[in-house]
């Protein structure tokens, strides 16, 4: 029999621009850029949950997953940075939210 092959599900990456500035011998500085593809905080997100909690999202066992605890801590933290980086927010919001949690 024919093994049904799984759908991955795309993986989100954006290119990343890093500019600097490459000191030259004469005393000046020499402008340079960097593309890097990186992974999208959301792509990161949901890898994590798919690790911890399973592809249904809802396994009641989760404790029984290998390294859970280092998966559910990684899977706050960034839920964590997603928050903090939120438009349309101010920061005093933003940390009363994170106090009450």
């Amino acid at each position: 029999s024919r093994m049904k092959s799984k759908k991955r599900r795309p993986t989100l990456h954006r290119t990343a621009r890093f500019r600097f500035a490459v000191p030259l011998p004469s005393g000046g500085e020499k402008k340079e850029e960097v593309r890097v593809n990186v992974e999208s905080l959301d792509s990161l997100i949901k890898t994590q949950a798919l690790l911890t909690l399973g592809f249904r999202l809802h396994s009641f066992e989760i404790w029984k997953v290998p390294k859970v605890q280092k998966r559910m801590q990684r899977l706050i933290e960034l839920l964590g940075i997603k928050a903090m980086t939120l438009e349309g927010y101010t920061w005093a919001k933003k940390s009363k939210a994170f106090e009450t949690l």
